[in-house]
């Protein structure tokens, strides 16, 4: 008795499964005969919970994965950190502050917060994080500092892109790399006219740019090369002869963000003549990189930016 109930579990569980793979056969054919799938390519590979195969169309044939990775990045992130992890933003200072002077240096520390400056989110912006960066300094009492802008950079490691990223990709905003210091999402704008660059939406640091646009076609079909620290970028490829915006990855964000700081701390009457200085370009220069003084944390902007609200969950 107790063979036939298992042989009629077996039984039910191959019906069930064959029942799937025709329905997945009909739904691929239907998909492919499609008007909007003319040309497209086609693979994925169909399994149940305990792995056992049950459909596949061309299973073994490699596609770029393009925007459906964020799949497998955001079930990782969910499945390593958790619902409730927060990414968290942090500034603290080194030294003393006397008489409205910070004799020390300024310390902006992150943990790869995604959301710093992103323009999606209503609180993340640019200007919100300006706006509360400034605050707290006043709220300080600092009027004045006398030491250098120190951006932390260390949470990850040095490597900001993966090893077999493409040369072709890793210069477009799709191809951003993955900083502890993220700023507006590693990336930035150009405003173009066919072949020539009219501005940019942020002012680029210590990039140098090599214009080889041509103007033709009716769409979008340029490239920008650049990587990770490099202080050279190249624009290549077509654009129609209209208006346009081209967007890339921004080389250091770290640096880029510091920059921004630094005007923001002019445009607020906070006098600061230091330097810019990041944890990244220490190790490049072979020097000791500044610690972050935790005992003086005077800003952070963790707020409700958990694993769960970032994905969207």
């Amino acid at each position: 008795m107790k063979s036939t109930f298992s042989v009629l579990i077996l039984s039910s569980q191959l019906f069930f499964a064959q029942n799937i793979a025709q329905k997945l056969e009909a739904a691929t054919k239907d998909l492919l005969n499609s008007a909007p799938a003319y040309s497209a390519n086609l693979s994925f590979y169909v399994a149940d919970e305990a792995g056992n195969f049950v459909y596949e169309y061309q299973g073994n044939k490699g596609l770029s994965t393009a925007s459906t990775q964020k799949i497998f990045t955001a079930a990782t992130a969910l499945e390593a950190l958790g619902k409730n992890y927060q990414w968290t933003t942090t500034a603290s200072h080194s030294g003393n502050i006397s008489d409205g002077n910070l004799n020390g240096n300024l310390f902006i520390s992150s943990n790869g917060d995604p959301t710093l400056g992103s323009w999606r989110y209503e609180g993340y912006k640019p200007e919100n994080f300006s706006d509360k960066f400034i605050a707290a300094l006043k709220t300080k009492g600092i009027s004045k500092i006398s030491g250098d802008l120190v951006i932390d950079d260390s949470y990850f490691d040095f490597q900001t892109v993966p090893g077999g990223w493409p040369w072709d990709d890793m210069g477009n905003y799709y191809g951003a790399g993955v900083w502890s210091v993220n700023w507006r999402e590693n990336q930035f704008d150009i405003h173009t006219s066919g072949k020539d660059i009219k501005n940019f939406n942020i002012e680029l640091q210590n990039v140098k740019w090599v214009n080889d646009l041509k103007t033709a076609g009716s769409s979008d079909q340029s490239l920008i090369f650049t990587a990770p620290h490099s202080e050279v970028a190249h624009i290549t490829g077509t654009l129609p002869a209209k208006n346009m915006t081209v967007s890339g990855a921004t080389p250091n964000p770290p640096v880029q963000l510091g920059a921004e700081i630094k005007k923001w701390l002019k445009d607020s009457g906070i006098a600061f003549n230091g330097k810019i200085i990041t944890a990244s370009a220490q190790r490049i220069n072979g020097e000791s990189v500044a610690q972050y003084p935790k005992n003086n944390t005077f800003l952070s902007t963790n707020l409700q930016r958990s694993t769960k609200w970032f994905i969207g969950f």
